[in-house]
């Protein structure tokens, strides 16, 4: 926002430059730490900031703008939403104190991780419905673990379930951050423990139940 000739003055007046060196350089560390955790997120895309702020680009992002700013809401986090302003499926962020940066990140994670929750139940629900799949060798991704895979539930139900033991792990970034990886877990692709999760399921089972039911025990 423009300030006149007599605010600019003042303002000089009143700051100290030795403050306002040790803040810029403060930024500059901050942003340049909070672009690369921004750039790990999947279908995150943070462009060049010199400002306080960063503007990100969502449009590769699994929710719009306007959804992700709701969602984060949800966790006492306000970030802007830029459509108002005609940038559709763009995202802005204030470049904070490394303590409160890293809650940003955290909260982007647990928003991601909830999401990955609420898809699994669509999958779950879908399972349900069709009864048993086996292979859907139709799929452009198939196969994504091994060849022969059942595909009954495509999306994990249990994830991120954070047990080293199944073969998962987290994985780090070159730029920063971590993401809960399944590329070397193949157990919801085994047809018998597929079998198992659905029939346990289908009778109303919690997913914890059918986690020390089915999973534990062949860990």
């Amino acid at each position: 926002w423009n300030l006149n000739s007599v605010a600019e003055v003042v303002v000089r007046r009143l700051l100290d430059k030795e403050y306002l060196k040790s803040s810029r350089e403060m930024i500059r560390k901050e942003r340049e730490w909070l672009i690369s955790r921004l750039r790990a997120i999947h279908g995150f895309k943070p462009y060049h900031s010199k400002a306080n702020f960063i503007l990100v680009d969502v449009n590769q992002f699994f929710m719009s703008s306007k959804e992700l700013a709701d969602n984060m809401l949800k966790h006492g986090i306000i970030i802007r939403e830029c459509s108002s302003f005609g940038l559709e499926n763009h995202i802005r962020v204030g470049v904070k104190k490394r303590e409160e940066n890293i809650i940003l990140i955290k909260t982007f994670e647990k928003v991601i991780s909830e999401w990955g929750s609420k898809l699994a139940e669509k999958e779950i629900r879908k399972a349900l419905e069709l009864g048993t799949i086996r292979s859907r060798r139709s799929c452009e991704y198939y196969p994504c673990h091994f060849e022969g895979q059942d595909c009954t539930f495509c999306f994990c139900p249990f994830y991120p379930c954070k047990d080293t033991r199944t073969g998962g792990e987290f994985v780090y970034r070159a730029t920063g951050g971590k993401v809960w990886s399944c590329a070397k877990c193949v157990l919801i692709h085994e047809s018998e423990t597929a079998d198992k999760v659905l029939k346990a399921l289908m009778k109303g089972k919690k997913l914890r139940e059918v986690w020390e039911m089915v999973i534990d025990p062949k860990l």
